[in-house]
């Protein structure tokens, strides 16, 4: 589900698209099934899930530039 903005204050400067996609995958056998902050720094966890079991490559796209990606653990660590 995208998220959709909604401009509710018209007295503030600035634009807002009207749709922004945090995130998505490109293939229909993986899923992101969680995204939150990490517990330690300023960096965020994204969970992804291959529910098919197909063990392919999969490519996620985030909204915004990202400077590192590292796989990790559950306790997020790398």
């Amino acid at each position: 589900m995208p998220l959709r903005a909604l401009d509710q204050h018209r007295a503030q400067t600035g634009s807002v698209p009207s749709e922004f996609q945090f995130a998505c995958v490109d293939t229909d056998d993986a899923i992101i099934e969680m995204a939150k902050k990490a517990e330690d720094d300023e960096a965020w966890v994204i969970w992804l899930y291959e529910f098919k079991q197909y063990r392919r490559n999969v490519t996620l796209t985030l909204g915004a530039p990202i400077c590192k990606a590292v796989e990790s653990h559950l306790l997020e660590a790398e």
